[in-house]
């Protein structure tokens, strides 16, 4: 992979007039974050830009997609340029790929340790969110961010550092922080929406995945998981799901918790968390997936007995290595 030094971004960025910025399939807030971000310092340079982003968009992240007026479909279209934004490899695009590639010029901003490097610049560090290195990358390039960007900014790394809990989150976390919150940040608001308030759906469905976390390997490995006709008696959508697994992460003495959610009959979505000494994206690696050392997924095919035996398999095996 050929890594790109944060100037040669700042010429292309500069030297282009109009992008599409795009994030991977099924956004988090560090993916949606980011990209209305982006988004924003494009159009505020007096720059066309458009955001294609596969997938549904949690309710709560209204917070940020309330700034960008321009998402826009896959399409077969061909864009000047096109910026990758927290997507590990080309999978992860979706069905925004074509847009991508069909670009003069590809850019990739990621902070996975796995990324394949895949554009042609490819700004790859391993900081705690992208959103972080896109704030490094505005302050370089002398842009005055906003309260809007800064808020774009803040649930971005926010929500990839667990709320600042995670083990990534390291002093350049936190000084960015307080300077996002100097700019006009509204912590007290994106905490509220962002991890104090969820759907009586939701709530529900957060019960039945704990009534049905179980524990292997010596209470070492907690997993649970959701079918697809869950959703159909509790009134729930698959963004639902998105922090159960922290339920059974934060069981005492559990040093990996897995989830699955069912995506048709015979697949699943994988997701990994680890608490302190196991590399997550190993495993993930192994189906089909990636991501980081505590947190990474993938996907399984077979049943539920099936999967659930031969992920917690591939776990204790990482664990006693």
């Amino acid at each position: 992979m050929r890594r790109t030094r944060m100037n040669e971004i700042i010429a292309e960025i500069r030297r282009h007039d109009e992008f599409v910025v795009i994030a991977h399939v099924h956004p988090d807030g560090d993916a949606l974050g980011s990209a209305v971000a982006m988004y924003l310092m494009l159009k505020n340079m007096g720059k066309k830009a458009f955001v294609c982003i596969e997938g549904n968009f949690p309710k709560k992240m209204e917070i940020v997609t309330q700034y960008c007026g321009d998402f826009i479909e896959p399409s077969e279209s061909v864009f000047p340029c096109a910026i990758a934004l927290d997507c590990g490899d080309t999978t992860r695009l979706g069905a925004a790929s074509p847009l991508f590639y069909a670009a003069e010029t590809r850019i990739v901003i990621d902070h996975h340790h796995t990324n394949t490097g895949y554009g042609d610049f490819n700004l790859v560090r391993s900081y705690s969110a992208t959103g972080l290195i896109l704030f490094e990358l505005m302050g370089r390039m002398g842009y005055d961010i906003d309260a809007k960007t800064a808020n774009c900014l803040y649930v971005a790394i926010s929500t990839d550092t667990g709320n600042f809990s995670y083990e990534a989150t390291d002093e350049a976390t936190l000084a960015c922080a307080a300077k996002l919150r100097k700019a006009g940040a509204d912590i007290p608001l994106i905490c509220e929406v962002m991890y104090k308030n969820r759907s009586y759906p939701e709530t529900k469905l957060t019960g039945v995945a704990i009534d049905r976390i179980e524990l292997f390997g010596n209470g070492r490995i907690a997993l649970t998981y959701v079918l697809q006709s869950d959703y159909d008696a509790l009134g729930a959508v698959k963004e639902d799901c998105d922090d159960l697994i922290n339920y059974a992460r934060e069981i005492d003495g559990v040093e990996v918790a897995v989830f699955l959610r069912q995506i048709d009959g015979g697949k699943f979505k994988l997701s990994l968390r680890s608490r302190s000494c196991v590399d997550v994206s190993r495993i993930a690696a192994g189906f089909h997936g990636g991501g980081h050392i505590r947190a990474a997924g993938g996907t399984m095919e077979g049943t539920l007995k099936d999967c659930s035996a031969c992920i917690v398999k591939a776990v204790m095996e990482e664990i006693n290595k």
